[in-house]
């Protein structure tokens, strides 16, 4: 099994000869495997191991652009710029760019025990109540190209309300509520003031 290279190495620009028409394309090789890409990124992200962090000389995983730490202070820049609004104790919170949500003071106040950590070290975010997925029956058949594109289900003679309402009303019985971040943070005396 080949080794990849570090990003900036890469990749190779090639010409390729087009059979027949005697056209040449510039375009981009990967170095270990030899496969070809339209651009270098996507050639040397093929097997590249590491890159270096756009904003320092640290290297990084070759997915990310930014290392490590300069992730976390970019996160922090981030979750400081959102507008801060008082939390009422009841509705939802995440840790900022993360699945865990806090659905209560109780589960809050166990994390940090948990955790070994203060509520002022966690960059929580204010999450809103959405509604479940709404079903579309047109949407559901295009997606699993059971639909021409010209076409709706309800010119073949189906009756889409009563499906749709039927999925929908299904979804909402088994449902549970669901929360998303709403990019604003709660204030620490706010937070504070709920876990006392």
């Amino acid at each position: 099994m080949k080794r990849g290279l570090p990003y900036e190495v890469a990749a190779q620009r090639v010409q390729i000869l087009v059979n027949g028409t005697g056209e040449i394309f510039d375009t981009w090789r990967c170095r270990t495997c030899g496969a070809i890409y339209p651009t270098e990124n996507s050639a040397a992200y093929c097997h590249a191991t590491d890159r270096k962090c756009q904003d320092c000389d640290n290297r990084t995983e070759r997915h990310y652009t930014h290392c490590k730490t300069c992730r976390g202070r970019r996160d922090a820049e981030h979750w400081q710029a959102m507008p801060e609004v008082e939390w009422d104790g009841v509705t939802a919170l995440s840790l900022n760019d993360s699945y865990r949500y806090f659905f209560n003071t109780e589960e809050l106040a166990d994390y940090c025990v948990y955790e070994g950590i203060e509520v002022d070290d966690l960059m929580l975010v204010v999450c809103k109540h959405i509604r479940p997925y709404s079903f579309s029956l047109d949407d559901f058949l295009a997606s699993h190209g059971l639909l021409p594109d010209d076409q709706y289900a309800e010119d073949f003679g189906i009756d889409v309300a009563a499906i749709e309402q039927a999925v929908n009303d299904a979804v909402a019985k088994v449902a549970e509520s669901v929360w998303e971040p709403c990019g604003k943070r709660p204030s620490l005396d706010s937070l504070k003031r709920q876990l006392s």
